[in-house]
């Protein structure tokens, strides 16, 4: 009948007669979240009913979705992913679910849990957000829909805590060129979920690059690594702008770590040839720029490791080499 007051006290009564019936601790907290906004009182309801029924899909999934209503993406996913593990054809899990990976930046599994949901013959509140959500990730393989930093302008106005569509608004003014106005879209996605790593990582690359502020860059490439400290992809990127930025014995750490998880990327392998050679590892770099080669010849880093291989001597001690140029 949708009297949610009389619903909530109702089951405000149920709950003193009797403290740790579940199912009212758990109908209650979802009142207290998505009808009357008491986030304090919802997840205080939720965390007493998980300590109850720690296992119980439904109780999972409510707390997940207050977590992620109070912003706590990272936790929400774990908890909605438990949940979804549980009750795998329950499409407001599934829904919940694919918008916490969707505030985490996981495109994909995002998109598999929102299509999941939408996919679902049976109706629940936020199916209409599901698709639109769905909508803005595109078909799995490809780009996002190419919307102009003009167009995500006026969609985050609907929206100006969304951190993925601020990305997307910093990837739209980094390819027209206005740096600044990417920079700050990024900082907003950060703002917007603290724990974003690709926004941190992009902001690492502009302020080593183009914004020249090494030191924001290192506190921000810092910040990338401390996120995803398992990650070989922002293994490799940090390790990247550690090089841009002059400090070479971490980014040879950083890609060498990267390089162990990614064996066959010639970027990956281009950069930490360069980062060995800056330490005076000559013969390593040297080799790492053939497996370059042996593995991409075609590649982008190709011709820089043709020139890089004819200008080192094949035969040197391990020692400090003056550059012979520079990376791309």
């Amino acid at each position: 009948m949708k009297e949610f007051d009389k619903a909530r006290d109702a089951y405000e009564k149920v709950v003193a007669a009797s403290p740790d019936f579940v199912p009212a601790l758990n109908n209650l907290a979802y009142i207290y979240a998505d009808k009357l906004n008491d986030l304090k009182r919802a997840s205080e309801l939720a965390q007493k009913a998980r300590s109850l029924a720690p296992t119980n899909p439904s109780v999972l999934d409510t707390l997940g979705w207050i977590t992620y209503k109070q912003g706590g993406y990272q936790q929400a996913a774990d908890l909605l992913s438990q949940s979804a593990a549980k009750s795998p054809d329950n499409p407001d899990i599934q829904f919940h679910l694919g918008m916490a990976d969707y505030m985490m930046g996981r495109t994909d599994a995002a998109r598999a849990a929102l299509g999941k949901a939408v996919g679902s013959a049976t109706e629940f509140e936020g199916k209409e957000e599901a698709r639109s959500r769905l909508a803005s990730l595109g078909q799995e393989g490809s780009a996002a829909p190419n919307l102009s930093a003009a167009e995500l302008e006026a969609s985050l106005k609907q929206q100006p805590n969304d951190p993925i569509g601020l990305a997307h608004l910093g990837e739209a003014y980094e390819k027209e060129g206005a740096v600044a106005k990417a920079a700050d879209a990024y900082e907003r996605a950060l703002k917007a979920n603290p724990k974003l790593v690709t926004a941190a990582m992009k902001l690492a690359q502009l302020n080593a690059g183009p914004l020249k502020n090494p030191d924001k860059a290192l506190q921000y490439a810092k910040k990338a690594r401390e996120l995803a400290p398992a990650d070989p992809h922002a293994a490799a990127t940090v390790g990247s702008i550690a090089f841009q930025l002059g400090n070479y014995t971490w980014a040879y750490s950083l890609l060498q770590e990267g390089g162990r998880e990614l064996p066959n990327d010639p970027a990956v392998l281009h950069d930490l040839a360069w980062a060995a050679y800056s330490l005076g590892k000559v013969a390593e770099a040297r080799q790492t720029m053939q497996r370059v080669l042996s593995i991409g010849p075609s590649s982008p880093q190709s011709a820089d490791a043709r020139t890089f291989l004819s200008m080192t001597p094949s035969t040197i001690g391990e020692k400090r080499c003056v550059h012979i140029g520079g990376r791309d």
